[in-house]
Protein backbone atom coordinates (compact mmCIF):
# COMPACT_ATOMS: atom_id res chain seq x y z
CA UNK A 1 0.00 0.00 0.00
CA UNK A 2 1.35 3.67 -0.31
CA UNK A 3 2.01 5.36 2.17
CA UNK A 4 -1.05 7.61 2.50
CA UNK A 5 -0.22 8.78 6.04
CA UNK A 6 0.89 12.97 6.40
CA UNK A 7 3.10 14.20 9.26
CA UNK A 8 0.65 15.26 11.45
CA UNK A 9 -1.17 11.57 11.30
CA UNK A 10 2.54 10.14 11.84
CA UNK A 11 2.29 12.60 15.38
CA UNK A 12 -1.26 11.76 16.03
CA UNK A 13 -0.06 8.09 16.09
CA UNK A 14 2.84 8.87 18.55
CA UNK A 15 0.45 10.51 21.10
CA UNK A 16 -2.47 7.70 20.52
CA UNK A 17 -0.09 4.58 21.13
CA UNK A 18 2.02 5.96 23.42
CA UNK A 19 -1.14 6.88 25.57
CA UNK A 20 -2.55 3.48 25.08
CA UNK A 21 0.52 2.04 26.52
CA UNK A 22 0.37 4.52 28.98
CA UNK A 23 -2.80 3.25 30.21
CA UNK A 24 -1.41 -0.38 30.05
CA UNK A 25 1.03 0.67 32.25
CA UNK A 26 -1.53 2.33 34.48
CA UNK A 27 -4.58 0.44 34.32
CA UNK A 28 -2.80 -2.98 34.25
CA UNK A 29 -0.29 -2.53 36.15
CA UNK A 30 -2.83 -1.64 39.18
CA UNK A 31 -5.06 -4.78 38.09
CA UNK A 32 -1.99 -6.60 38.53
CA UNK A 33 -0.64 -5.25 41.76
CA UNK A 34 -4.51 -5.84 43.35
CA UNK A 35 -4.46 -9.65 42.09
CA UNK A 36 -0.65 -9.62 43.47
CA UNK A 37 0.61 -11.13 40.44
CA UNK A 38 4.10 -12.31 41.00
CA UNK A 39 5.16 -11.83 36.48
CA UNK A 40 3.79 -8.06 36.60
CA UNK A 41 6.96 -6.74 34.85
CA UNK A 42 6.73 -9.72 32.43
CA UNK A 43 3.12 -8.71 31.11
CA UNK A 44 3.30 -5.08 31.07
CA UNK A 45 6.46 -4.98 29.17
CA UNK A 46 5.02 -7.66 27.15
CA UNK A 47 1.47 -5.76 26.50
CA UNK A 48 3.70 -2.67 26.26
CA UNK A 49 5.75 -4.00 23.33
CA UNK A 50 2.67 -5.64 21.64
CA UNK A 51 1.17 -2.12 21.61
CA UNK A 52 4.32 -0.49 19.45
CA UNK A 53 4.36 -3.60 17.34
CA UNK A 54 0.65 -2.50 15.97
CA UNK A 55 1.51 1.02 15.47
CA UNK A 56 4.72 -0.67 13.80
CA UNK A 57 2.90 -2.46 11.06
CA UNK A 58 0.55 0.45 10.77
CA UNK A 59 2.58 3.19 10.17
CA UNK A 60 5.97 1.58 9.75
CA UNK A 61 8.20 4.48 11.18
CA UNK A 62 10.73 3.47 13.63
CA UNK A 63 11.01 6.50 15.78
CA UNK A 64 7.62 5.98 16.62
CA UNK A 65 8.53 3.74 18.52
CA UNK A 66 11.65 5.65 20.29
CA UNK A 67 9.11 8.62 20.80
CA UNK A 68 5.84 7.01 22.10
CA UNK A 69 7.31 5.79 25.04
CA UNK A 70 8.06 9.32 26.40
CA UNK A 71 4.17 9.85 26.03
CA UNK A 72 3.48 6.79 28.22
CA UNK A 73 6.00 7.87 30.58
CA UNK A 74 4.38 10.99 30.46
CA UNK A 75 0.96 9.53 31.05
CA UNK A 76 2.56 7.41 34.09
CA UNK A 77 3.85 10.74 36.01
CA UNK A 78 -0.04 11.63 36.32
CA UNK A 79 0.40 10.67 39.73
CA UNK A 80 2.41 14.07 40.54
CA UNK A 81 -0.51 15.92 39.55
CA UNK A 82 -3.21 13.90 40.27
CA UNK A 83 -1.82 12.43 44.02
CA UNK A 84 1.16 15.12 44.49
CA UNK A 85 3.59 12.84 44.94
CA UNK A 86 7.11 13.97 43.58
CA UNK A 87 7.82 12.78 40.10
CA UNK A 88 11.14 9.77 41.32
CA UNK A 89 7.79 8.33 42.90
CA UNK A 90 7.59 6.83 39.34
CA UNK A 91 11.29 6.94 38.11
CA UNK A 92 11.91 3.27 38.02
CA UNK A 93 8.92 2.63 36.15
CA UNK A 94 9.51 5.47 33.84
CA UNK A 95 13.07 4.37 32.86
CA UNK A 96 11.73 1.00 32.30
CA UNK A 97 9.21 2.08 29.60
CA UNK A 98 12.17 4.59 27.73
CA UNK A 99 14.73 1.71 27.78
CA UNK A 100 12.23 -1.04 26.66
CA UNK A 101 10.84 1.29 24.06
CA UNK A 102 14.21 2.45 22.88
CA UNK A 103 15.79 -0.76 22.53
CA UNK A 104 12.76 -2.41 20.46
CA UNK A 105 13.16 0.74 18.15
CA UNK A 106 16.47 -0.62 17.48
CA UNK A 107 15.35 -3.89 17.00
CA UNK A 108 12.82 -2.87 14.55
CA UNK A 109 14.49 -0.74 12.65
CA UNK A 110 17.81 -3.53 12.33
CA UNK A 111 14.94 -6.25 11.29
CA UNK A 112 12.13 -3.67 9.31
CA UNK A 113 12.54 -5.88 6.25
CA UNK A 114 12.47 -9.23 7.88
CA UNK A 115 9.74 -7.94 10.13
CA UNK A 116 7.28 -7.60 6.87
CA UNK A 117 7.40 -11.14 6.05
CA UNK A 118 8.97 -13.19 8.98
CA UNK A 119 7.16 -14.01 12.07
CA UNK A 120 10.43 -15.26 13.39
CA UNK A 121 11.90 -11.79 13.06
CA UNK A 122 9.28 -10.17 14.86
CA UNK A 123 9.37 -12.53 17.73
CA UNK A 124 13.56 -11.75 17.55
CA UNK A 125 12.36 -8.35 17.60
CA UNK A 126 10.28 -8.89 20.29
CA UNK A 127 12.77 -11.22 22.74
CA UNK A 128 15.60 -9.02 21.43
CA UNK A 129 13.84 -5.74 22.58
CA UNK A 130 12.46 -6.78 25.53
CA UNK A 131 16.28 -8.34 27.07
CA UNK A 132 18.08 -5.51 25.59
CA UNK A 133 15.53 -3.17 27.60
CA UNK A 134 15.58 -5.41 30.73
CA UNK A 135 19.38 -5.50 31.13
CA UNK A 136 20.06 -1.80 30.34
CA UNK A 137 17.44 -1.13 33.10
CA UNK A 138 19.02 -3.36 35.92
CA UNK A 139 22.58 -1.20 34.79
CA UNK A 140 21.24 2.14 34.98
CA UNK A 141 18.32 1.53 36.93
CA UNK A 142 20.84 0.24 39.54
CA UNK A 143 22.66 3.97 39.86
CA UNK A 144 19.63 6.25 38.77
CA UNK A 145 16.95 5.27 40.53
CA UNK A 146 18.06 2.52 42.90
CA UNK A 147 15.37 0.62 45.12
CA UNK A 148 15.01 -2.29 47.12
CA UNK A 149 13.82 -4.50 44.67
CA UNK A 150 16.78 -3.27 42.27
CA UNK A 151 19.77 -3.24 44.66
CA UNK A 152 18.65 -7.16 45.92
CA UNK A 153 20.49 -7.90 42.64
CA UNK A 154 23.52 -5.59 42.99
CA UNK A 155 26.05 -8.37 42.44
CA UNK A 156 27.14 -10.77 39.52
CA UNK A 157 25.33 -13.48 41.23
CA UNK A 158 22.33 -10.73 41.52
CA UNK A 159 22.89 -10.06 37.83
CA UNK A 160 22.28 -13.67 36.77
CA UNK A 161 19.51 -13.80 39.10
CA UNK A 162 17.67 -10.80 37.40
CA UNK A 163 17.96 -12.32 33.94
CA UNK A 164 16.16 -15.22 34.76
CA UNK A 165 13.45 -13.78 36.70
CA UNK A 166 13.14 -10.90 35.16
CA UNK A 167 14.89 -9.94 31.54
CA UNK A 168 14.09 -13.80 30.06
CA UNK A 169 10.98 -14.05 30.91
CA UNK A 170 10.21 -10.28 29.25
CA UNK A 171 11.81 -11.26 26.11
CA UNK A 172 10.09 -14.57 26.19
CA UNK A 173 7.00 -13.03 26.76
CA UNK A 174 7.55 -10.17 24.36
CA UNK A 175 8.49 -12.86 21.35
CA UNK A 176 4.40 -14.17 21.41
CA UNK A 177 3.18 -10.29 21.88
CA UNK A 178 4.95 -8.42 19.39
CA UNK A 179 4.16 -10.80 16.91
CA UNK A 180 0.58 -11.08 17.95
CA UNK A 181 0.67 -7.30 17.59
CA UNK A 182 2.47 -7.11 13.98
CA UNK A 183 -0.11 -9.04 12.50
CA UNK A 184 -3.46 -6.95 13.98
CA UNK A 185 -1.43 -3.80 12.85
CA UNK A 186 -0.89 -5.28 9.47
CA UNK A 187 -4.85 -5.99 9.22
CA UNK A 188 -5.20 -2.43 10.42
CA UNK A 189 -3.30 -0.26 8.19
CA UNK A 190 -4.71 -0.12 5.30
CA UNK A 191 -8.37 0.45 6.75
CA UNK A 192 -6.40 3.54 8.77
CA UNK A 193 -4.52 4.83 5.91
CA UNK A 194 -7.80 4.93 3.97
CA UNK A 195 -9.56 6.57 6.78
CA UNK A 196 -6.32 9.30 7.19
CA UNK A 197 -6.36 10.14 3.10
CA UNK A 198 -9.98 10.18 2.03
CA UNK A 199 -11.67 11.34 5.88
CA UNK A 200 -8.73 13.34 7.66
CA UNK A 201 -11.39 15.12 10.50
CA UNK A 202 -12.81 11.57 11.04
CA UNK A 203 -9.48 10.23 11.61
CA UNK A 204 -7.83 13.69 13.66
CA UNK A 205 -11.50 13.29 15.77
CA UNK A 206 -10.65 9.48 16.43
CA UNK A 207 -7.01 10.24 17.34
CA UNK A 208 -8.09 12.72 19.92
CA UNK A 209 -11.03 10.87 21.20
CA UNK A 210 -8.31 8.03 22.15
CA UNK A 211 -6.10 10.66 23.45
CA UNK A 212 -8.25 11.84 25.65
CA UNK A 213 -10.18 9.16 26.80
CA UNK A 214 -6.69 7.31 27.81
CA UNK A 215 -5.52 10.17 29.98
CA UNK A 216 -8.86 10.36 31.44
CA UNK A 217 -8.98 6.82 32.44
CA UNK A 218 -5.49 6.61 33.40
CA UNK A 219 -5.69 9.81 35.64
CA UNK A 220 -8.89 8.09 37.32
CA UNK A 221 -7.93 5.04 37.75
CA UNK A 222 -4.94 6.62 39.63
CA UNK A 223 -7.25 8.58 42.20
CA UNK A 224 -9.03 5.65 42.87
CA UNK A 225 -5.78 3.53 43.75
CA UNK A 226 -4.25 1.96 40.74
Amino acid sequence: MKDKFRAFDILLAILVFGSIWGLVEVVGGGILIKLNVPVRATILTGLGLGVMAVAFAIYRKVWILLAAPLIAMAVKQLVVPVLGLPVTCMANGSLAVALEGLAFGGAAFALSGPMKKSFSARAMAGFGGAFVGGTAFWAIGMRAAPCAYLLSFNSTAGFFRFMTHESLLWAAFSALTVPAGYALGEKLRDKIGSVAEMKPALYYAGSTAAIALCWGVSAYAISQGF
